[in-house]
């Protein structure tokens, strides 16, 4: 005979299930009422300070956790690129406007994200993000506006 499954659905009796996902407010509304969020807020609370777990070797998730001495800011301060860099805007299709005509394309992790290119010679630009190498790209390969430019990860 097999054990029946428990879900954090049957546990908090409430929520609803979608794609193997587990959504903790009303579908229709959105929000948690005041009861589902009481129910949420206990099982939270016995789940990190009341029951043990194996994986930290029999003790509680408020046991092991430490919190940092760090503060966390309110606002993430803006990135500033050194002068020899030209920075760009990337759009809400996931590309930076090149030269006001042609476009590459960043990702759509990066969207209304300032990035900055580097020429490095002969038309050959590295792309950053803050600190953060993305890629290279030809500006010579942008002009035939038939093909999608994107970034590269490889010099040649």
């Amino acid at each position: 005979m097999t054990e029946p499954k428990i879900t954090l659905k049957k546990l908090l009796g409430f929520g609803y299930e979608k794609e193997n996902n587990l959504f903790l407010s009303s579908p229709k509304k959105g929000k948690l009422t005041r009861a589902q969020q009481r129910r949420l807020n206990s099982f939270v609370r016995e789940y990190n300070n009341l029951r043990p777990h194996e994986a930290l070797e029999m003790r509680t998730p408020a046991r092991e956790h430490q919190f940092s001495d760090i503060p966390f800011p309110e606002k993430i301060k803006p990135y500033v690129y050194p002068a020899h860099m030209k920075t760009m805007n990337v759009s809400k299709s996931g590309a930076m406007r090149w030269k006001a005509y042609y476009w590459v394309y960043m990702s759509s992790g990066l969207i209304g994200k300032q990035v900055a290119a580097e020429e490095i010679g002969n038309g050959v630009w590295k792309v950053f993000y803050r600190n953060v190498f993305l890629g290279y790209f030809n500006e010579k390969d942008i002009r035939d506006k038939q093909n999608i430019t994107r970034l590269s990860t490889n010099l040649v």
